[in-house]
Formats: structure tokens, sequence, C-alpha cells
């Protein structure tokens, strides 16, 4: 039996956003376009939340900045950490070593944004920002091919959420001073000898039969 390639392109910014149903008339809104944002989904209301992120009451929701950080990142000494800022002082502010023994840059990053996403009530609206477009583009991934443990995980966290989840993309380095906190809370992670082990909710389900419920 021939592999489905049923989908839904969202495109936000573009030539004309609007959600289209094949890769072809997708590509003429977005190819060479500058700035173009768009993302295929499986599902109708996930293209539509992706167009529609931008409506929300930015006084009335939670703010979270992540980051990874991963010295000798490639490398077999590559050791990994995380920064999750709220607020000055919040106490659910994180600030610690990656666990496991793939010690990556972007498996730091989606640890971050997983650590984030279990410290926010599940009924409130909720901004993520990060500086990493990976993260971003791993929500809503039925088959990651790598991290795949991390991506499931992220996409379980988002797939229970009541609220909203937006991710928003900021620059690193760019002078915001909560992305700076995160940056500097990663890194202080790495100075830390405890490393806790990931203790994730079996899933008893593939993604694909979980993005169907």
């Amino acid at each position: 039996m021939p592999k489905s390639t049923i989908g839904y392109y969202a495109v936000r910014i573009g030539r004309k956003s609007g959600i289209y149903m094949n890769w072809e008339k997708c590509k003429e809104q977005i190819h060479q376009y500058p700035g173009a944002l768009y993302k295929k989904f499986y599902t109708k209301q996930q293209a539509e939340d992706y167009i529609n992120e931008e409506n929300y009451d930015e006084a009335n929701i939670l703010k979270v900045w992540t980051d990874g950080y991963c010295g000798n990142n490639g490398k077999k000494n590559a050791l990994a950490s995380i920064g999750v800022f709220f607020d000055d002082d919040d106490p659910r502010n994180l600030s610690e070593r990656l666990p496991g023994n793939h010690q990556t840059n972007n498996r730091a990053e989606l640890y971050a944004a997983i650590c984030a996403l279990e410290k926010v009530n599940n009924e409130q609206d909720v901004i993520i920002f990060t500086d990493s477009t990976y993260v971003i583009n791993c929500c809503n991934v039925r088959n990651p091919k790598k991290n795949f443990d991390l991506v499931n995980r992220l996409n379980d966290l988002l797939k229970e959420r009541k609220g909203k989840s937006i991710f928003k993309h900021v620059r690193g380095h760019s002078g915001v001073y909560e992305n700076e906190q995160a940056d500097r809370l990663a890194y202080l992670g790495s100075q830390k000898t405890d490393v806790k082990e990931f203790n994730f909710p079996i899933r008893n389900q593939t993604i694909k039969e979980f993005f169907k419920q």
C-alpha cells in the first residue's frame, strides 16, 4: 500500500497566506519570497492554529525563555545543559545538566522547551521564546528522524495541553534581557555535577496513532 502524502501546508507569510493541500501550491506562495514562514501539518486544526498563532493577548499570556548550551558540541567529550527563565527570582527558573549519554546542542534546546512546558499549568496560554529554529520545526512532527525521544515528549506535551502553546524565535545574543538570562542559566548548568535521569511517561502508541486522537 503506498504511503499517504496527505497533509495541510500552512503558509503564514508568503505571497498569499492560507492552507494548501499539496506542496506544489504551497511552493508557489513561498519560493524566493523573503521571510516566508510555512509548515506542513497532518490536521487542518493544527494548520489553522499555526496561521493564527499571532492572534493572542500578549498582556495575559505567560512568557518563558529557553536555551541550550553544549560545550564541545559534536565531539566525544561534549557536555550539554539547559536554561529556563520565567522572570527574576521565579522559582520555576531552571539551570541544570542535560541527562543521557547523547550530549548535543539540539538535544539541550529540546529538553529546555520540554522542561518549560512541564512547569506551566496545562490550561495556561504560554509563549516559549527560543533561539533554536530546530525546536520550532520539531513541533507537530510525527516521524522524527533524530532525537525521537525528546521530539516525541515535546509533542506529547503539546497535544495534552488545553491552553495555547506558541513558539517564537528570538535571535540569540541580540540584547534581549530575558533571552540573555536563559543563556546564562544554560551555561551555569554546565558547571553542575549532579545529572538527573529522563523520567518521561511510557508511550503505548506510535506518534502517528497519538495524533489521530
